[in-house]
Protein backbone atom coordinates (compact mmCIF):
# COMPACT_ATOMS: atom_id res chain seq x y z
CA UNK A 1 0.00 0.00 0.00
CA UNK A 2 1.05 3.54 -0.69
CA UNK A 3 -0.05 6.58 0.05
CA UNK A 4 0.87 9.56 -1.78
CA UNK A 5 0.04 13.10 -1.77
CA UNK A 6 -0.72 15.86 -4.31
CA UNK A 7 -3.44 18.82 -4.80
CA UNK A 8 -7.01 17.95 -5.04
CA UNK A 9 -8.61 19.85 -7.55
CA UNK A 10 -11.94 18.25 -7.52
CA UNK A 11 -13.57 16.62 -4.29
CA UNK A 12 -14.61 13.67 -3.29
CA UNK A 13 -13.79 10.00 -3.20
CA UNK A 14 -13.27 7.58 -6.00
CA UNK A 15 -12.36 4.14 -6.17
CA UNK A 16 -11.78 1.70 -9.28
CA UNK A 17 -8.72 -0.32 -11.19
CA UNK A 18 -6.24 1.76 -12.29
CA UNK A 19 -5.63 2.12 -16.43
CA UNK A 20 -2.12 3.21 -17.19
CA UNK A 21 -2.73 5.97 -19.98
CA UNK A 22 1.14 6.95 -20.83
CA UNK A 23 1.83 9.20 -23.87
CA UNK A 24 4.84 10.77 -23.19
CA UNK A 25 6.91 12.85 -26.44
CA UNK A 26 10.26 11.40 -24.60
CA UNK A 27 9.32 8.15 -26.70
CA UNK A 28 10.86 9.91 -29.57
CA UNK A 29 14.47 8.92 -31.68
CA UNK A 30 16.08 10.93 -33.32
CA UNK A 31 17.06 9.61 -36.95
CA UNK A 32 19.32 11.26 -39.05
CA UNK A 33 18.14 11.75 -43.19
CA UNK A 34 20.56 11.67 -46.54
CA UNK A 35 19.42 15.22 -48.48
CA UNK A 36 17.52 13.00 -50.67
CA UNK A 37 15.10 12.31 -48.09
CA UNK A 38 14.58 15.72 -46.93
CA UNK A 39 11.87 16.91 -48.85
CA UNK A 40 9.82 13.86 -48.47
CA UNK A 41 9.93 14.08 -45.02
CA UNK A 42 8.91 17.40 -44.90
CA UNK A 43 5.79 16.43 -47.29
CA UNK A 44 4.83 13.75 -44.69
CA UNK A 45 5.28 16.29 -41.68
CA UNK A 46 3.24 18.72 -43.61
CA UNK A 47 0.54 15.53 -44.26
CA UNK A 48 0.45 15.09 -40.81
CA UNK A 49 -0.11 18.46 -39.57
CA UNK A 50 -3.24 18.53 -41.78
CA UNK A 51 -4.53 14.83 -40.20
CA UNK A 52 -3.78 16.48 -36.40
CA UNK A 53 -6.28 19.55 -37.32
CA UNK A 54 -8.93 17.34 -38.69
CA UNK A 55 -8.63 15.32 -35.26
CA UNK A 56 -8.86 18.55 -33.10
CA UNK A 57 -11.45 19.85 -35.29
CA UNK A 58 -13.49 16.69 -34.42
CA UNK A 59 -12.57 16.73 -30.25
CA UNK A 60 -13.54 20.49 -30.57
CA UNK A 61 -17.01 19.26 -31.33
CA UNK A 62 -17.02 16.29 -29.38
CA UNK A 63 -15.89 18.50 -26.14
CA UNK A 64 -19.49 21.45 -27.32
CA UNK A 65 -21.11 17.86 -26.07
CA UNK A 66 -19.55 17.22 -22.91
CA UNK A 67 -17.90 20.41 -21.47
CA UNK A 68 -19.60 24.38 -20.91
CA UNK A 69 -18.83 26.35 -23.80
CA UNK A 70 -16.00 28.05 -22.22
CA UNK A 71 -14.38 25.40 -21.64
CA UNK A 72 -14.64 23.80 -25.49
CA UNK A 73 -12.45 26.69 -26.77
CA UNK A 74 -9.40 25.17 -25.56
CA UNK A 75 -9.50 23.29 -28.74
CA UNK A 76 -9.90 26.48 -30.84
CA UNK A 77 -6.76 27.54 -29.30
CA UNK A 78 -5.17 24.48 -30.07
CA UNK A 79 -6.70 24.74 -33.84
CA UNK A 80 -5.30 28.36 -34.00
CA UNK A 81 -1.61 26.40 -32.85
CA UNK A 82 -1.87 24.19 -35.25
CA UNK A 83 -2.03 27.41 -38.11
CA UNK A 84 0.81 29.24 -36.22
CA UNK A 85 4.07 29.39 -37.97
CA UNK A 86 5.92 27.54 -34.93
CA UNK A 87 4.64 24.42 -36.56
CA UNK A 88 3.31 25.41 -39.75
CA UNK A 89 6.78 27.11 -40.76
CA UNK A 90 9.52 26.74 -38.01
CA UNK A 91 8.91 22.80 -37.61
CA UNK A 92 10.01 21.89 -41.22
CA UNK A 93 12.72 24.63 -40.63
CA UNK A 94 14.04 22.17 -37.97
CA UNK A 95 13.96 19.14 -40.56
CA UNK A 96 15.50 20.81 -43.17
CA UNK A 97 18.57 22.51 -41.41
CA UNK A 98 19.27 19.70 -39.24
CA UNK A 99 18.40 16.62 -41.70
CA UNK A 100 15.99 15.14 -38.97
CA UNK A 101 12.96 13.15 -38.67
CA UNK A 102 9.78 15.24 -38.57
CA UNK A 103 8.78 13.16 -34.89
CA UNK A 104 12.28 14.51 -33.45
CA UNK A 105 11.61 18.25 -34.88
CA UNK A 106 8.42 18.07 -33.34
CA UNK A 107 9.76 17.02 -30.15
CA UNK A 108 13.03 19.82 -30.25
CA UNK A 109 10.89 22.76 -31.02
CA UNK A 110 7.95 21.67 -28.46
CA UNK A 111 11.10 21.28 -25.46
CA UNK A 112 12.05 24.85 -26.58
CA UNK A 113 8.47 26.15 -26.23
CA UNK A 114 8.29 24.59 -22.89
CA UNK A 115 11.82 26.11 -21.51
CA UNK A 116 10.50 29.73 -22.77
CA UNK A 117 7.21 29.32 -20.93
CA UNK A 118 8.15 27.90 -17.93
CA UNK A 119 10.83 30.60 -17.16
CA UNK A 120 7.79 32.89 -17.37
CA UNK A 121 7.50 31.87 -13.35
CA UNK A 122 3.84 31.93 -13.33
CA UNK A 123 1.40 29.21 -12.89
CA UNK A 124 -1.12 29.69 -15.38
CA UNK A 125 1.47 30.37 -18.01
CA UNK A 126 3.58 27.45 -16.93
CA UNK A 127 0.58 25.41 -17.01
CA UNK A 128 0.36 26.63 -21.06
CA UNK A 129 2.92 24.38 -21.78
CA UNK A 130 0.67 21.43 -21.32
CA UNK A 131 -1.81 23.24 -24.47
CA UNK A 132 1.34 22.85 -26.70
CA UNK A 133 2.44 19.47 -25.36
CA UNK A 134 -1.01 18.07 -26.12
CA UNK A 135 -0.98 19.85 -30.08
CA UNK A 136 2.61 18.07 -30.60
CA UNK A 137 0.98 14.73 -28.96
CA UNK A 138 -1.75 14.95 -31.80
CA UNK A 139 0.94 15.86 -34.20
CA UNK A 140 3.23 12.99 -32.92
CA UNK A 141 0.18 10.77 -32.88
CA UNK A 142 -0.79 11.66 -36.93
CA UNK A 143 3.45 10.98 -37.48
CA UNK A 144 2.93 7.61 -36.25
CA UNK A 145 -0.59 6.17 -36.62
CA UNK A 146 -0.97 6.14 -33.09
CA UNK A 147 -4.63 5.72 -32.43
CA UNK A 148 -6.27 6.60 -28.74
CA UNK A 149 -6.90 4.83 -26.16
CA UNK A 150 -10.65 2.54 -26.57
CA UNK A 151 -12.57 2.22 -23.20
CA UNK A 152 -15.51 0.89 -24.97
CA UNK A 153 -15.46 -2.62 -23.44
CA UNK A 154 -14.78 -0.96 -19.96
CA UNK A 155 -17.04 -2.96 -17.36
CA UNK A 156 -15.66 -2.06 -13.28
CA UNK A 157 -14.86 1.35 -12.59
CA UNK A 158 -11.99 3.17 -13.13
CA UNK A 159 -9.24 4.94 -12.09
CA UNK A 160 -7.18 7.13 -14.80
CA UNK A 161 -3.34 7.04 -14.01
CA UNK A 162 -1.01 9.04 -15.89
CA UNK A 163 1.90 11.48 -16.02
CA UNK A 164 0.03 14.28 -17.29
CA UNK A 165 -3.37 14.65 -18.93
CA UNK A 166 -4.04 17.29 -21.87
CA UNK A 167 -7.74 18.70 -22.68
CA UNK A 168 -8.03 15.78 -25.42
CA UNK A 169 -7.28 13.18 -23.28
CA UNK A 170 -9.77 14.24 -20.89
CA UNK A 171 -12.72 14.15 -23.97
CA UNK A 172 -11.19 10.81 -25.17
CA UNK A 173 -11.32 8.70 -21.79
CA UNK A 174 -15.06 10.88 -21.08
CA UNK A 175 -16.59 7.30 -19.81
CA UNK A 176 -19.42 6.22 -17.29
CA UNK A 177 -16.57 4.15 -15.56
CA UNK A 178 -14.03 6.58 -15.23
CA UNK A 179 -14.46 7.91 -11.73
CA UNK A 180 -11.49 9.64 -11.02
CA UNK A 181 -7.91 10.08 -12.33
CA UNK A 182 -4.67 11.29 -10.59
CA UNK A 183 -1.84 12.72 -12.54
CA UNK A 184 2.23 13.18 -11.41
CA UNK A 185 2.24 16.82 -13.24
CA UNK A 186 -0.51 19.44 -13.45
CA UNK A 187 -1.65 22.03 -11.08
CA UNK A 188 -4.50 23.73 -9.77
CA UNK A 189 -5.06 26.44 -12.52
CA UNK A 190 -4.34 23.58 -15.31
CA UNK A 191 -7.17 22.84 -17.81
CA UNK A 192 -7.30 19.27 -16.39
CA UNK A 193 -8.10 20.87 -13.50
CA UNK A 194 -10.76 23.08 -14.52
CA UNK A 195 -12.21 20.25 -16.58
CA UNK A 196 -12.16 17.56 -13.87
CA UNK A 197 -14.25 19.92 -12.08
CA UNK A 198 -16.70 20.40 -14.97
CA UNK A 199 -16.98 16.44 -15.28
CA UNK A 200 -17.20 16.39 -11.16
CA UNK A 201 -14.91 13.84 -11.54
CA UNK A 202 -12.83 13.55 -8.12
CA UNK A 203 -9.46 14.38 -9.17
CA UNK A 204 -5.23 15.02 -7.57
CA UNK A 205 -2.67 16.05 -9.55
CA UNK A 206 1.07 16.93 -8.75
CA UNK A 207 1.30 13.37 -6.91
CA UNK A 208 5.23 12.61 -6.99
CA UNK A 209 7.08 9.99 -8.57
CA UNK A 210 3.08 8.47 -9.52
CA UNK A 211 4.48 6.74 -12.00
CA UNK A 212 6.85 4.64 -10.22
CA UNK A 213 4.50 3.25 -8.02
CA UNK A 214 1.04 2.64 -9.69
CA UNK A 215 0.51 -0.32 -11.74
CA UNK A 216 -2.28 -1.35 -14.02
CA UNK A 217 -4.82 -3.09 -13.10
CA UNK A 218 -4.11 -2.52 -9.11
CA UNK A 219 -6.93 -0.88 -7.14
CA UNK A 220 -6.61 2.80 -6.54
CA UNK A 221 -8.43 5.24 -3.79
CA UNK A 222 -8.65 9.34 -4.86
CA UNK A 223 -9.70 11.49 -2.32
CA UNK A 224 -10.00 14.87 -3.83
CA UNK A 225 -11.47 16.15 -0.63
CA UNK A 226 -7.67 15.72 1.01
CA UNK A 227 -5.49 15.78 -2.26
CA UNK A 228 -4.13 11.99 -1.54
CA UNK A 229 -4.10 9.07 -3.89
CA UNK A 230 -3.82 5.12 -2.09
CA UNK A 231 -2.24 2.63 -4.40
CA UNK A 232 -3.27 -1.05 -3.44
CA UNK A 233 -5.04 -0.30 -0.09
CA UNK A 234 -5.31 -3.64 2.11
CA UNK A 235 -8.88 -4.50 2.67
CA UNK A 236 -9.71 -2.74 6.49
CA UNK A 237 -8.89 0.40 4.53
CA UNK A 238 -10.77 -0.04 1.03
CA UNK A 239 -13.97 -0.78 2.85
CA UNK A 240 -12.85 2.41 5.69
CA UNK A 241 -12.77 4.34 2.61
CA UNK A 242 -16.28 2.74 0.79
CA UNK A 243 -17.36 4.44 4.22
CA UNK A 244 -15.83 7.47 3.81
CA UNK A 245 -17.14 7.57 0.14
CA UNK A 246 -20.99 6.87 1.67
CA UNK A 247 -20.96 9.10 4.00
CA UNK A 248 -19.29 12.16 2.22
CA UNK A 249 -22.02 11.93 -0.44
CA UNK A 250 -24.84 11.22 1.94
CA UNK A 251 -23.50 14.35 4.54
CA UNK A 252 -23.68 16.57 0.76
CA UNK A 253 -27.12 15.90 0.62
CA UNK A 254 -28.45 16.40 4.22
CA UNK A 255 -25.77 19.87 4.75
CA UNK A 256 -27.86 21.60 1.94
CA UNK A 257 -30.47 22.31 4.69
CA UNK A 258 -27.73 24.15 6.58
CA UNK A 259 -28.21 26.54 3.42
CA UNK A 260 -31.87 27.86 4.71
CA UNK A 261 -30.42 29.26 8.14
CA UNK A 262 -28.95 32.76 8.77
CA UNK A 263 -25.66 33.38 9.12
CA UNK A 264 -25.02 33.72 12.08
CA UNK A 265 -23.22 31.60 14.84
CA UNK A 266 -25.13 30.58 17.93
CA UNK A 267 -24.60 33.82 19.61
CA UNK A 268 -25.68 35.56 17.41
CA UNK A 269 -22.68 36.95 15.63
CA UNK A 270 -22.90 38.00 11.68
CA UNK A 271 -20.75 36.26 9.02
CA UNK A 272 -20.68 36.27 5.17
CA UNK A 273 -19.99 33.26 3.08
CA UNK A 274 -18.73 33.81 -0.91
CA UNK A 275 -17.63 31.46 -3.86
CA UNK A 276 -14.45 31.37 -5.59
CA UNK A 277 -15.32 31.58 -9.20
CA UNK A 278 -13.26 30.39 -12.34
CA UNK A 279 -15.53 29.65 -14.84
CA UNK A 280 -18.94 31.19 -15.25
CA UNK A 281 -20.47 27.57 -15.93
CA UNK A 282 -20.01 27.36 -12.02
CA UNK A 283 -22.37 29.73 -11.51
CA UNK A 284 -25.47 27.69 -10.61
CA UNK A 285 -23.68 25.64 -8.54
CA UNK A 286 -22.43 27.99 -6.93
CA UNK A 287 -25.58 29.55 -5.96
CA UNK A 288 -26.68 26.05 -5.24
CA UNK A 289 -24.63 25.88 -2.12
CA UNK A 290 -25.59 28.78 -0.97
CA UNK A 291 -22.94 31.98 -1.82
CA UNK A 292 -23.89 35.36 -1.06
CA UNK A 293 -21.53 36.44 -4.04
CA UNK A 294 -18.58 35.67 -5.63
CA UNK A 295 -15.56 37.14 -2.60
CA UNK A 296 -13.10 36.18 -6.03
CA UNK A 297 -13.33 35.74 -9.68
CA UNK A 298 -10.19 34.87 -11.60
CA UNK A 299 -9.94 36.74 -14.66
CA UNK A 300 -7.27 35.01 -16.12
CA UNK A 301 -8.96 32.49 -17.68
CA UNK A 302 -10.73 34.94 -19.71
CA UNK A 303 -6.79 34.87 -21.22
CA UNK A 304 -6.29 31.32 -21.71
CA UNK A 305 -9.75 30.91 -23.48
CA UNK A 306 -8.73 34.12 -25.68
CA UNK A 307 -4.93 32.48 -27.00
CA UNK A 308 -3.46 33.41 -29.31
CA UNK A 309 -5.19 37.37 -28.52
CA UNK A 310 -5.47 39.43 -25.89
CA UNK A 311 -9.44 39.40 -24.62
CA UNK A 312 -10.40 43.09 -26.16
CA UNK A 313 -12.92 45.27 -23.92
CA UNK A 314 -16.10 43.86 -25.30
CA UNK A 315 -14.97 40.29 -24.64
CA UNK A 316 -14.12 41.71 -20.87
CA UNK A 317 -17.45 43.52 -20.87
CA UNK A 318 -19.69 40.82 -21.69
CA UNK A 319 -17.84 38.10 -19.38
CA UNK A 320 -18.77 40.01 -16.58
CA UNK A 321 -21.89 41.62 -17.67
CA UNK A 322 -22.62 37.59 -17.89
CA UNK A 323 -21.47 37.33 -14.05
CA UNK A 324 -23.47 40.41 -12.61
CA UNK A 325 -26.34 39.75 -14.24
CA UNK A 326 -26.98 36.26 -12.76
CA UNK A 327 -25.57 37.17 -9.62
CA UNK A 328 -28.17 40.07 -9.55
CA UNK A 329 -27.56 42.52 -6.23
CA UNK A 330 -24.89 40.16 -4.62
CA UNK A 331 -21.43 41.42 -4.51
CA UNK A 332 -19.10 40.41 -7.27
CA UNK A 333 -15.20 40.87 -6.81
CA UNK A 334 -13.14 40.81 -9.65
CA UNK A 335 -9.56 40.58 -9.66
CA UNK A 336 -7.71 41.91 -12.62
CA UNK A 337 -5.39 39.62 -14.55
CA UNK A 338 -2.83 38.05 -11.45
CA UNK A 339 -0.11 36.77 -14.33
CA UNK A 340 3.56 36.81 -15.07
CA UNK A 341 6.02 37.29 -18.12
CA UNK A 342 5.91 40.51 -19.79
CA UNK A 343 4.12 39.91 -22.80
CA UNK A 344 1.31 37.41 -24.18
CA UNK A 345 0.40 34.98 -26.78
CA UNK A 346 3.69 34.92 -29.04
CA UNK A 347 5.20 38.13 -27.12
CA UNK A 348 4.95 35.78 -23.64
CA UNK A 349 8.28 34.21 -24.33
CA UNK A 350 10.35 37.13 -24.45
CA UNK A 351 10.74 37.96 -20.38
CA UNK A 352 13.11 36.05 -18.48
CA UNK A 353 13.62 36.52 -15.13
CA UNK A 354 16.06 34.83 -12.80
CA UNK A 355 13.51 34.83 -9.67
CA UNK A 356 9.71 35.01 -11.78
CA UNK A 357 7.87 34.62 -8.74
CA UNK A 358 9.44 37.75 -7.10
CA UNK A 359 9.45 39.45 -10.87
CA UNK A 360 6.86 40.93 -13.09
CA UNK A 361 3.75 39.59 -12.19
CA UNK A 362 0.21 40.44 -10.86
CA UNK A 363 -0.23 44.77 -10.65
CA UNK A 364 2.98 44.85 -11.31
CA UNK A 365 2.83 43.47 -15.11
CA UNK A 366 -0.51 45.17 -15.31
CA UNK A 367 0.64 48.54 -14.64
CA UNK A 368 3.86 47.93 -17.01
CA UNK A 369 1.61 46.88 -19.90
CA UNK A 370 -1.69 48.75 -20.55
CA UNK A 371 -2.35 46.61 -24.09
CA UNK A 372 -3.21 44.07 -20.91
CA UNK A 373 -4.86 46.31 -18.06
CA UNK A 374 -6.77 48.89 -19.93
CA UNK A 375 -9.36 46.93 -21.86
CA UNK A 376 -9.93 44.75 -18.74
CA UNK A 377 -10.70 47.89 -16.57
CA UNK A 378 -12.58 49.39 -19.27
CA UNK A 379 -14.79 46.40 -19.85
CA UNK A 380 -15.21 46.21 -15.85
CA UNK A 381 -16.18 49.73 -16.11
CA UNK A 382 -18.94 49.27 -18.63
CA UNK A 383 -20.16 45.72 -16.63
CA UNK A 384 -20.85 47.50 -13.29
CA UNK A 385 -23.49 49.09 -14.18
CA UNK A 386 -25.16 45.58 -14.41
CA UNK A 387 -24.73 44.48 -10.84
CA UNK A 388 -23.40 45.01 -7.99
CA UNK A 389 -19.03 45.14 -9.03
CA UNK A 390 -15.91 45.47 -6.40
CA UNK A 391 -12.37 45.39 -8.32
CA UNK A 392 -9.61 43.84 -6.46
CA UNK A 393 -6.12 44.39 -7.31
CA UNK A 394 -3.62 41.48 -6.88
CA UNK A 395 -0.05 41.32 -5.62
CA UNK A 396 -0.05 44.68 -4.34
CA UNK A 397 3.22 45.73 -2.06
CA UNK A 398 2.67 49.39 -2.27
CA UNK A 399 0.76 52.32 -2.05
CA UNK A 400 2.11 53.62 -5.62
CA UNK A 401 0.42 50.79 -7.01
CA UNK A 402 -3.03 51.68 -6.25
CA UNK A 403 -2.89 55.37 -6.67
CA UNK A 404 -1.66 54.49 -10.45
CA UNK A 405 -4.51 52.48 -10.81
CA UNK A 406 -6.81 54.82 -9.33
CA UNK A 407 -5.70 57.22 -11.88
CA UNK A 408 -5.73 54.95 -14.56
CA UNK A 409 -9.68 54.21 -13.72
CA UNK A 410 -10.42 57.65 -13.80
CA UNK A 411 -8.85 58.46 -17.09
CA UNK A 412 -10.71 55.59 -18.36
CA UNK A 413 -13.53 57.40 -17.08
CA UNK A 414 -12.96 60.24 -19.02
CA UNK A 415 -12.71 58.24 -22.10
CA UNK A 416 -16.14 55.94 -21.69
CA UNK A 417 -17.95 59.50 -21.45
CA UNK A 418 -16.63 60.81 -24.13
CA UNK A 419 -17.76 57.14 -26.17
CA UNK A 420 -21.13 57.42 -24.96
CA UNK A 421 -20.79 54.47 -22.46
CA UNK A 422 -22.32 53.87 -19.26
CA UNK A 423 -20.50 53.02 -16.06
CA UNK A 424 -21.04 53.43 -12.21
CA UNK A 425 -18.99 56.42 -10.27
CA UNK A 426 -18.26 54.67 -7.49
CA UNK A 427 -17.20 51.05 -7.56
CA UNK A 428 -15.33 49.60 -4.61
CA UNK A 429 -11.59 49.11 -5.23
CA UNK A 430 -9.77 46.41 -3.09
CA UNK A 431 -6.41 44.99 -2.75
CA UNK A 432 -5.10 41.51 -1.65
CA UNK A 433 -3.08 41.09 0.32
CA UNK A 434 -0.88 38.01 0.14
CA UNK A 435 2.81 40.01 0.84
CA UNK A 436 4.24 40.39 4.33
CA UNK A 437 5.10 44.19 2.95
CA UNK A 438 0.92 45.39 2.52
CA UNK A 439 0.32 43.56 5.87
CA UNK A 440 2.24 45.85 7.98
CA UNK A 441 1.08 49.26 6.13
CA UNK A 442 -2.33 49.09 6.12
CA UNK A 443 -2.78 52.25 7.34
CA UNK A 444 -1.18 53.43 4.33
CA UNK A 445 -3.39 51.74 2.11
CA UNK A 446 -6.62 52.48 4.19
CA UNK A 447 -7.56 56.25 2.46
CA UNK A 448 -6.87 54.60 -1.35
CA UNK A 449 -8.56 51.08 -0.63
CA UNK A 450 -12.51 49.86 0.19
CA UNK A 451 -11.53 46.30 1.27
CA UNK A 452 -8.88 44.06 1.91
CA UNK A 453 -8.71 40.14 0.85
CA UNK A 454 -6.16 38.10 2.25
CA UNK A 455 -4.81 35.49 0.06
CA UNK A 456 -3.40 32.97 2.22
CA UNK A 457 -1.68 30.72 -0.41
CA UNK A 458 0.99 33.27 -1.61
CA UNK A 459 0.72 35.32 1.89
CA UNK A 460 2.14 31.93 3.36
CA UNK A 461 4.34 31.35 0.11
CA UNK A 462 6.00 34.81 0.64
CA UNK A 463 6.12 35.34 4.30
CA UNK A 464 7.70 31.94 5.21
CA UNK A 465 9.86 31.89 1.80
CA UNK A 466 8.43 28.42 0.89
CA UNK A 467 7.34 27.03 -2.59
CA UNK A 468 4.45 24.72 -1.34
CA UNK A 469 5.51 22.95 -5.37
CA UNK A 470 8.63 22.13 -4.77
CA UNK A 471 8.75 18.79 -2.61
CA UNK A 472 12.34 19.32 -0.87
CA UNK A 473 10.18 22.15 1.12
CA UNK A 474 6.60 21.36 0.32
CA UNK A 475 5.97 20.49 4.02
CA UNK A 476 7.37 23.84 5.22
CA UNK A 477 4.00 25.43 4.07
CA UNK A 478 1.94 25.29 6.86
CA UNK A 479 -1.02 27.81 7.20
CA UNK A 480 -0.92 27.38 10.81
CA UNK A 481 2.31 28.59 11.06
CA UNK A 482 2.60 31.49 13.98
CA UNK A 483 3.84 33.80 12.13
CA UNK A 484 0.90 33.56 9.54
CA UNK A 485 -1.75 33.81 12.10
CA UNK A 486 -0.20 36.76 13.73
CA UNK A 487 -0.37 38.57 10.45
CA UNK A 488 -4.14 37.58 9.80
CA UNK A 489 -4.67 38.56 13.32
CA UNK A 490 -3.56 41.85 12.40
CA UNK A 491 -5.58 42.83 9.27
CA UNK A 492 -8.54 41.95 10.68
CA UNK A 493 -8.07 43.52 13.89
CA UNK A 494 -7.71 46.27 11.49
CA UNK A 495 -9.93 46.10 9.21
CA UNK A 496 -12.83 46.26 12.25
CA UNK A 497 -11.07 48.89 13.58
CA UNK A 498 -11.40 50.97 10.76
CA UNK A 499 -14.58 49.42 9.27
CA UNK A 500 -13.04 48.22 5.97
CA UNK A 501 -14.41 44.22 5.39
CA UNK A 502 -11.41 42.01 5.39
CA UNK A 503 -12.17 38.70 3.49
CA UNK A 504 -9.95 35.38 3.10
CA UNK A 505 -10.32 33.75 0.19
CA UNK A 506 -7.15 31.46 0.25
CA UNK A 507 -7.69 27.80 0.94
CA UNK A 508 -7.45 28.38 4.36
CA UNK A 509 -11.20 29.57 3.83
CA UNK A 510 -12.60 26.18 2.36
CA UNK A 511 -10.43 24.01 5.23
CA UNK A 512 -13.27 23.28 8.23
CA UNK A 513 -11.19 23.50 10.86
CA UNK A 514 -8.83 26.17 9.92
CA UNK A 515 -12.02 28.44 9.05
CA UNK A 516 -13.35 28.11 12.10
CA UNK A 517 -9.62 29.55 13.14
CA UNK A 518 -9.72 32.57 11.21
CA UNK A 519 -13.54 33.11 12.72
CA UNK A 520 -11.85 33.58 15.81
CA UNK A 521 -8.73 35.68 15.18
CA UNK A 522 -11.77 38.04 13.64
CA UNK A 523 -12.67 37.43 9.54
CA UNK A 524 -16.48 37.23 9.09
CA UNK A 525 -16.32 37.30 5.40
CA UNK A 526 -14.83 33.98 3.38
CA UNK A 527 -14.56 33.16 0.08
CA UNK A 528 -14.17 29.43 -0.74
CA UNK A 529 -14.85 26.34 -3.73
CA UNK A 530 -18.19 26.53 -3.53
CA UNK A 531 -18.83 23.12 -2.41
CA UNK A 532 -16.95 23.38 1.11
CA UNK A 533 -19.72 26.16 1.72
CA UNK A 534 -22.27 23.78 3.39
CA UNK A 535 -19.18 22.11 5.56
CA UNK A 536 -18.15 25.77 6.62
CA UNK A 537 -21.49 27.66 7.07
CA UNK A 538 -22.62 24.08 8.98
CA UNK A 539 -19.75 24.58 11.97
CA UNK A 540 -20.30 28.25 12.04
CA UNK A 541 -23.84 28.04 12.45
CA UNK A 542 -22.44 25.42 15.49
CA UNK A 543 -20.73 27.15 17.32
CA UNK A 544 -20.56 30.54 19.60
CA UNK A 545 -17.77 33.25 17.95
CA UNK A 546 -17.28 33.35 22.05
CA UNK A 547 -15.56 29.84 21.80
CA UNK A 548 -13.91 30.15 18.58
CA UNK A 549 -12.01 33.80 19.95
CA UNK A 550 -11.01 32.24 23.26
CA UNK A 551 -9.71 29.02 21.15
CA UNK A 552 -7.99 31.69 18.53
CA UNK A 553 -6.30 33.62 21.31
CA UNK A 554 -4.60 30.11 23.17
CA UNK A 555 -3.59 29.56 19.43
CA UNK A 556 -1.55 32.52 19.12
CA UNK A 557 0.16 31.71 22.11
CA UNK A 558 1.67 28.28 20.19
CA UNK A 559 5.30 28.02 18.82
CA UNK A 560 5.07 25.68 16.18
CA UNK A 561 2.38 24.67 13.49
CA UNK A 562 1.84 21.46 15.29
CA UNK A 563 1.10 22.74 18.40
CA UNK A 564 -1.84 24.77 16.70
CA UNK A 565 -3.10 21.75 14.67
CA UNK A 566 -3.12 19.31 17.61
CA UNK A 567 -4.78 22.22 20.05
CA UNK A 568 -7.24 22.93 17.46
CA UNK A 569 -8.59 19.68 16.41
CA UNK A 570 -8.99 18.90 20.87
CA UNK A 571 -10.69 22.18 20.97
CA UNK A 572 -12.70 22.64 18.03
CA UNK A 573 -13.38 18.50 18.03
CA UNK A 574 -14.88 18.85 22.13
CA UNK A 575 -17.61 21.85 20.88
CA UNK A 576 -18.61 20.57 17.69
CA UNK A 577 -22.23 18.32 17.37
CA UNK A 578 -21.21 14.44 16.21
CA UNK A 579 -22.53 15.13 13.29
CA UNK A 580 -19.90 17.69 11.79
CA UNK A 581 -16.42 15.87 13.65
CA UNK A 582 -16.14 13.87 10.35
CA UNK A 583 -15.65 17.49 8.39
CA UNK A 584 -12.15 18.05 10.79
Amino acid sequence: MNKKKGIGVSPGIAIGKMIILNRNLDMTIKIKLKEAEVEKEVQRYLKALEKAKKEIEMLEEKSRKIFPSEISTVFHAHLLMVEDQIFKDEVPEIIKKNKINAEWAVQEKFMQLQEKIKSAGNNYLSERVQDVEDVAKHILSALQSVDHISLNSLEEDAIIISYELGPSDLVMINHPKIVGFVTQEGGETSHTAIMAKALHIPAVLSVENLMNYAKDGGVAIVDGNEGAVILNPDHNLLKDYKNRKMKFYERIEKQRDVLNKPDKTKDGVDFKIYANLEIISELDEVIKNGAKGIGLYRSEFLYITSYPHLPSEDEHFYNYKKILEKLEDLPVTIRTFDLGGRKFAKETLHLRETNPVLGMRGIRLCLNSEEIFKPQLKGLLRASVYGNLQIMLPMVCCVDEVIETRKIIEDLKKELKKEGKSFKEDIPIGIMVEVPSSALILEFFEPYVDFFSIGTNDLIQYTLAVDRNNPAVAKLFTPLHPAILKLIKKVADFGSKNKKIVSVCGEMAGNPIQAALLFGLGVRHFSMESYYIPDVKSIFTSIKAEDLQKIANKALTLPTAKDVYEFLLEEIGSILPESLLCTL
